[in-house]
């Protein structure tokens, strides 16, 4: 495996997982990977892992923040950030399928 680029959406959400942040949290950094063409400002990401780590000490989150602004009414407003059981546990039967090499080797 490279540390350089994840191969999947799924390996970023199940290593999250791992750290004990939520499905969430694996999601927007895949996406915001994706959408910087996996860079980190204009540095490109050596290691992904050792990225998510540092940005969960720095509490870069969105799991982290207690608040988000909802420009619609000019409010700030709670998140609810809890786990969906179901998805959670779909997501780690999957990381361990993958883990025993019965995923598919084709992405998604």
């Amino acid at each position: 495996m490279s540390k350089s680029k994840p191969t999947c959406e799924l390996e970023v959400v199940g290593y999250c997982l791992s750290r004990g942040l939520i499905e969430e949290d694996g999601s927007y950094m895949w996406n915001h990977w994706h959408a910087n063409g996996f860079k980190n400002g204009r540095i490109p990401v050596k290691d992904w892992q050792a990225q998510i780590r540092a940005w969960q000490l720095a509490g870069y989150f969105p799991s982290q923040k207690p608040q988000r602004f909802n420009g619609s009414n000019g409010h700030h407003q709670k998140i609810n950030w809890t786990k969906h059981n179901k998805v959670a546990e779909a997501s780690e039967a999957a990381l361990k399928l993958k883990q025993t090499n019965l995923w598919p080797t084709q992405n998604l």
